[in-house]
């Protein structure tokens, strides 16, 4: 089952619990896919599998440095606090909004910039420096 399923399937697990004193629908909805994002993100299967990739799947380009600059890009994210990651991660891949961003981690969206841009400068500073 993928990530998109399990999503699915805790949020209707969780109906029964939703209170709209407490939170819009959508807030409620962001934070429990964060939640399962973080526990997936977490689990052994992930790290695990990570690395694995069906060969179909695989482009092959002319330079190695595409390669060890992903790899390098990993490496300096995970190197960073956790809120920082999860940030990361929400704008990269999942595509959010700085400002569902910080609804979802219950963070001011300004928090939420500051954080996302000190990570591309420090990205960037890599780069220069390699």
């Amino acid at each position: 089952m993928d990530l998109t399923h399990e999503i699915f399937i805790s949020i209707l697990k969780s109906i029964d619990n939703y209170d709209e004193k407490k939170a819009s629908f959508r807030t409620w909805l962001y934070r429990i896919s964060t939640h399962r994002l973080v526990d997936y993100y977490r689990s052994e299967n992930y790290k695990y599998n990570r690395g694995k990739v069906p060969i179909d799947d695989v482009v092959i380009y002319a330079k190695e440095d595409f390669e060890v600059a992903v790899e390098n890009i990993i490496r300096i994210v995970n190197n960073l606090n956790f809120s920082s990651q999860q940030i990361f991660r929400l704008k990269i891949f999942a595509d959010y909004t700085f400002f569902e961003i910080s609804k979802v981690l219950e963070i001011p969206e300004s928090t939420v910039k500051t954080r996302y841009y000190s990570m591309i400068r420090k990205i960037r500073e890599y780069f220069k420096e390699g």
